[in-house]
């Protein structure tokens, strides 16, 4: 059975608390403007980012639909959410403002991903107890 190696795992938890990911600054009309919001939109930089460092995918995304798009091309594949695995990406459904959300599954019905709100990285229920629901699982190891 294929397996994420544990640095990979190891590395997700390490993140928890973390407000490294909150920013990404671009250029416009000479102007800095920080398109993550001071971490309101942190969630597809803070995955993307874990998986280029492991080479799980090729570029850092702002944008879920993006950060999919390219591990999509990179060889992740869907998978049904009763084969979840640790170090799994999860995407959940749009909440109020139309955004989807990204994170990692880490095991025992618990996730990794960017809090909105805190604007830090942290862990809480995998369905955020039965708040949203689970739209997409993603593995680059496949079906169980």
């Amino acid at each position: 059975m294929k397996k994420y190696s544990i640095k990979y795992k190891k590395y997700i938890l390490k993140n928890i608390g973390s407000d490294e990911y909150r920013n990404h600054f671009i250029s416009k009309d000479n102007v800095l403007l920080d398109v993550l919001q001071d971490g309101r939109f942190a969630c597809a930089k803070f995955v993307s980012e874990v998986l280029k460092k492991f080479r799980m995918i090729n570029v850092v995304h702002a944008t879920v639909k993006s950060a999919q798009k390219d591990m999509m091309a990179f060889g992740w594949k869907e998978i049904e959410l009763r084969d979840i695995k640790r170090g799994d990406v999860i995407v959940w459904e749009r909440n109020a403002r139309g955004n989807l959300h990204i994170g990692f599954y880490v095991g025992r019905y618990r996730a990794v991903s960017n809090s909105s709100s805190k604007r830090v990285i942290w862990k809480h229920h995998y369905k955020y107890r039965g708040k949203r629901k689970i739209v997409r699982v993603l593995s680059l190891l496949g079906e169980a």
